[in-house]
This record gives structure tokens, sequence and C-alpha cells, in this order.
């Protein structure tokens, strides 16, 4: 009875985290949409703390955006998208990429950054520590003699603590620091911040983490006795969100272990390839490099790297190993691939030493990864697996929406909504505000018996926004100021208005002025237009389109478990 009761426990557990991972929060036709997948889609684009409560909103938002690219990616496979070359041929330039990519992080990257790098800065940037110290500064004099001195001191004080004396009455009698003496030595909570990372006071306390241990800190300014306090989280991402910050931090504090294991690992590469340098050719490429640099300067002329494709010798062979070779024909490609803008300096001869080098290990080191078999890699395969999804769904939007666009149908668009991007007829008056009707009609009746309406302005206009302009408001469209805009819109150049009610009482104007609207051809609109009309051709290309694919792929949403999602303790 034990046993099953032990099983029937153990599957309980495992349904749960099936549930967790596998549970469905969309299925658009017959393909679920995981909440794994989702959480590790949503959590790859947005950044979430510990305890933050993500909006249902901005979670559908997020789904409604993978459903839509999953029905463009199925519309994809059935205009056979993935048997387009150029998609294959950008697939397999991914490919080598991330296979370059993983092995350098293998066997370089993750030799010198251990597990224990990432832990211990997730550690500084999760938590807050408040920390005491009893300070005292070197004397001057013997530096190491005092040294001494002081810091036989602060241990005398430790061992005191040690037996149970109150760091806080030995702070306030012993510490030399003015800010924390009075407060028995409180610092305060102290946060993690990358650009002290070198002050050795700050890494002495987040070192010691412990709560009430002490140790003595040597400082420029003398030495101190600390003591933690209390340790509390504080809201961050999870370490899995944080891993590429903090690898950019740990490239510039580890480059030099990093730089001599890469060179290591390159030099076993090479050894293992059989590589053979041809130097000799090296020289004379970089000769005839120089030569062209020299003759475009002789000129007049700033070298130009492009054209250095038409000008070289491409069968010069640099490099040979047991499976490829390198020539100067594949050097000019990487040249122009990763120095598409010619900067002054680059083809020194060290420098095109050095690009050749680095060339070859890329091409090396990739080679390796196929030998080895990184191709079948999981990480490996779901990188190549989305972004030959992505070149499909490009592609596809390009035959299903960007063709689509042409002159001719832009300009049937344009015509048919003209207003939306030709600027309105504009007004100009003069007018008079008052909040009685009997008045606006007599003023009203007196313009009309011939007093000018300028005379009146002065003595009866009550509206703000007018008074100090003589009641000129201008320029406006029909649509603005309500019934004033209706009301202009049906008269002519002097004439004046009968009383107009608005929001601020009744209003007698005069029009001052029109501009005429607009109404340009197609072929006179600007760039800037043209853009806005494509791109709300595209709008409704894209609606009509997804909205026949929703027909043929039923969408279907589990809001209960999208709902839950990212509320639970930890991400």
């Amino acid at each position: 009875m034990r046993i099953w009761s032990g099983i029937l426990v153990t599957c309980f557990c495992l349904s749960l985290t099936s549930c967790e991972n596998y549970g469905i929060v969309a299925r658009v036709g017959n393909k679920p949409i995981y909440v794994k997948e989702f959480k590790q889609d949503f959590l790859a684009e947005n950044t979430i703390n510990q305890g933050d409560n993500i909006s249902l909103e901005r979670k559908q938002a997020f789904l409604d955006n993978m459903i839509e690219k999953r029905l463009r990616l199925f519309d994809a496979f059935t205009n056979r998208c993935d048997t387009l070359s150029k998609v294959l041929e950008i697939v397999d330039k991914g490919e080598k990429r991330y296979i370059y990519e993983q092995v350098l992080q293998e066997k370089v990257v993750d030799k010198v950054i251990l597990k224990k790098d990432y832990q211990e800065r997730y550690y500084r940037v999760s938590n807050q520590i408040r920390a005491r110290q009893i300070y005292i500064p070197f004397p001057v004099g013997n530096r190491e003699v005092m040294k001494t001195q002081v810091y036989e001191k602060l241990d005398s004080l430790r061992q005191l603590i040690n037996r149970g004396e109150d760091f806080d009455i030995l702070a306030r009698q012993f510490s030399r620091d003015s800010l924390s003496a009075g407060k028995g030595g409180d610092l305060g909570f102290l946060q993690w911040d990358d650009k002290k990372a070198q002050d050795k006071f700050l890494n002495a306390i987040f070192n010691m983490k412990n709560n009430h241990s002490t140790q003595i800190v040597e400082t420029d300014r003398g030495l101190h006795l600390v003591q933690i306090t209390q340790v509390r989280p504080v809201p961050t991402a999870s370490l899995e969100q944080l891993k590429p910050e903090f690898l950019k931090v740990f490239y510039t504090e580890k480059a030099t272990e990093l730089t001599k294991n890469y060179g290591i690992f390159v030099e076993e590469v090479e050894k293992q390839s059989n590589v053979h340098w041809y130097e000799k050719n090296i020289d004379s490429l970089i000769t005839l490099i120089r030569a062209e640099i020299d003759s475009a300067h002789a000129r007049g002329e700033e070298f130009d790297a492009v054209k250095i494709n038409s000008s070289m010798n491409r069968d010069i062979l640099l490099m040979e190993n047991i499976k490829s070779s390198y020539n100067s024909g594949n050097y000019v490609d990487d040249v122009n691939k990763s120095y598409p803008m010619f900067f002054p300096g680059i083809y020194s001869p060290e420098r095109i030493r050095n690009d050749i080098k680095r060339f070859v290990d890329r091409d090396l080191i990739t080679q390796y990864g196929y030998l080895h078999n990184y191709q079948y890699k999981p990480i490996i395969r779901e990188k190549v697996k989305r972004l030959k999804q992505e070149q499909m769904i490009q592609n596809l939007n390009k035959i299903k929406i960007d063709k689509m666009l042409t002159d001719e149908e832009c300009s049937k668009y344009y015509e048919q909504n003209k207003d939306k991007y030709n600027k309105p007829a504009m007004y100009k008056i003069q007018q008079i505000v008052v909040q009685d009707s009997v008045l606006a009609e007599t003023i009203y009746q007196t313009i009309k018996k011939g007093k000018a309406l300028e005379t009146l302005v002065a003595k009866y206009n009550m509206h703000t926004e007018t008074k100090k302009k003589n009641g000129v408001l201008g320029f406006f469209t029909e649509k603005q100021y309500g019934n004033i805009g209706l009301t202009a819109a049906t008269m002519k150049v002097g004439d004046i208005s009968k009383p107009v009610k608005t929001d601020n009482g009744f209003s007698v104007f005069k029009l001052l002025e029109i501009v005429e609207k607009e109404n340009k051809a197609y072929s006179e609109l600007g760039q800037r237009q043209i853009k806005a009309i494509k791109a709300s051709l595209t709008k409704e290309k894209t609606d009509a389109w997804m909205e026949e694919l929703r027909s043929r792929y039923p969408v279907i949403k589990n809001e209960t478990i999208l709902n839950r999602l990212f509320n639970e303790k930890n991400i």
C-alpha cells in the first residue's frame, strides 16, 4: 500500500510539472502553443523582476502576436517558402554562425566564466546588504608600522565583539568615521554598483554575505572592522534573463584570461586540422594591397575597400588544411563583409595579417563544430529552426504584401482616400462671443444695418482666446470648434454669420479668409505621404490576410491559463 501511495504522489507531482510546462495556452488550427513555449518567448523579449504582476492585457497582446506569427508560418509552408534558395542560403549561413558561437562558448568562455561567477554576480545584484563599521585611518608616519598597530587595535575589538561586547557601543567609542560613528557604525543598506566594482570596501562587504560575521577590510584610507547585520532581496529578473548582461561585464573583467584561453584553443584546432600557412603568399598579398592604397593616394583618391575586388588576383593560396583552403578571393569577400566601408589605417600590414588569421580561424572553428556534431545540439537546432521560420515569414510577406504595393494600387487607394492625405480647407474669422442669445441677435442685426463688426468687438467680445487679438480666430478646419467650423464651411469671405451656439455662449463672426483644401494628384505627393499611404494599404491587406487565415485555421485561447502565468512566486 505504501508503495502505491508513493507512486501516486510521484505521478501527481509529475502531472503538476507537466501542466505547468505543457499546458496549452492557445491552439492555432491543430497546433498548440504550450505554456513553456509562451513563457520562453515572453521572457526572451521582456525583463521581468521577481514579484512583478504582468497584466492580462500585456500577455494577451504577446499571445496575439505569437498567434499571428503561427498563422503566417502555416501559410509560408503552404506557399513552399521553406524551399526558397534565398531562405536556405541565409539559414545555412546562420547555422555556421551559431555553431561558431557555440563552440567558442563551450571551449573558451565556459572554461573561464564559471557557473559560480554567474551565481556570485546574481547574488550581488539581487540583494542589498546592511553593514556597520569601526573605522580607523592610517596615522601619518611609517605606514607599515602604523598599519600593524591599527590592525592589532581592530583585531582586539573584533575579539571583544566575538565574546559578546556590543558593536554599537564600541563603534561610538572608537570609530573615526564622522558619518557613521554616531549611529553605532551603521552604514545603512548598500546596493551593488558596477561603476564601483573596483571598490575594495564594497567588494569585501558583498563577499562576506553572512549576517553578523566580522572582518577587517583594508582600503586606501585605512582599516575597517565590518559587520553584516542584514541581507534583503531586491526585485530582480531571473538569472537566466540577466546572463547576457553579466557576460558583457565578464568579457571586460576577464579579457586577459579569455584571450589566453582562445589562443590555446585555436592553436589546438589548427594543429588538429594540419594547417599550413603560405607566409610568402601572405607577404605578396600585403604588398599588392599596399600598392593599391599607395596608387589611390597618388591619384589623390581615397582608397575604396570594395573596389579591391576588381584588381585583386583571387587565386593566391594563403592557407591549406586537410579539409579546405583559404585564398585571396576568400579574404577579399571576408573583408567586404566585415568592413563595407573603408576606415583609414585598417590596411596596415599587421592588420591584414591579423585579419587573415581571424577569418581563417573562424572557418576552422566552424569546421571543428561540424566535425563534433554541434549541428545536432538542441540549442543549435532550435536557433536554426527559428531563423528558418523568420526567413520564411519575411519572404511570405514580400509575396503577399510588398509585391502588391505597386504605384498603380497605391494611386487607386489614394484616390479613394484623398481626404486622409490632403490638407483640408482652413478658415479665419473675427468674432464676438456673448453669453446672451438676445444680445447676440441684436449685435447681428446692428452689423446687418451697416455697423462695422470691428467697432463692436472691443465692447462686447467675452471670448478669452480672442479678446486680446481683436476677436480674430484662425486658422481652423471644418471639424474644429463645433458649430463655428461647420458654419464657416458654408460661408464666403466677407459674410457675417447669424448667432451660432457654442460651448462658451453665442458667436457672431465675419469670415476673413479661406485657404482652399489641397487636391494633389498622386504624382505630386511627397515621400512621407506615399510612405503613409503604403503603411495604410499594408495594414488593410494584412488585416484581410489575417482574417482569411483565421477562417482557415481557427484560433482558440485559454485565458484561464494565460491569466495565471507569471503570477507565481517564482518566474
